[in-house]
């Protein structure tokens, strides 16, 4: 049985290209990744009912690589958010990032391409 040879002239360049390609976005990636999570964090604020002004405060965002945590550390923040028995629900995180969903598409957008 007879072999086959197949040959591409040009492929070790494009690996290369895309090895960069890939470096570039994967630099940029992290700061979109960090605003997208400020442009959540400022509307969950702007949400956010506020009686003393604890939780809105208490509202932060930390970004870590390919990752951006919004949240609070007030122990009734959940509450708010979700309701209870004797409240109806708030929602001022999760209303913050489906209105801001655009927005952060957007951002991520802009800085790989």
């Amino acid at each position: 049985m007879a072999g086959i040879s197949i040959s591409i002239n040009g492929l070790d360049d494009a690996l290369g290209l895309m090895d960069e390609v890939i470096a570039d976005v994967q630099s940029k990636l992290p700061q979109a990744i960090a605003e997208a999570g400020k442009t959540v964090e400022g509307a969950a604020k702007d949400l956010c009912p506020v009686r003393s002004g604890t939780l809105h405060d208490s509202i932060n965002s930390e970004a870590s690589g390919n990752t951006a945590v919004i949240g609070t550390n007030v122990e009734y923040a959940g509450y708010v958010e979700f309701g209870t028995c004797k409240m109806a629900a708030k929602p001022y995180l999760i209303r913050a990032l489906v209105d801001n969903e655009d927005a952060i598409i957007e951002k991520i957008k802009a800085a790989v391409l």
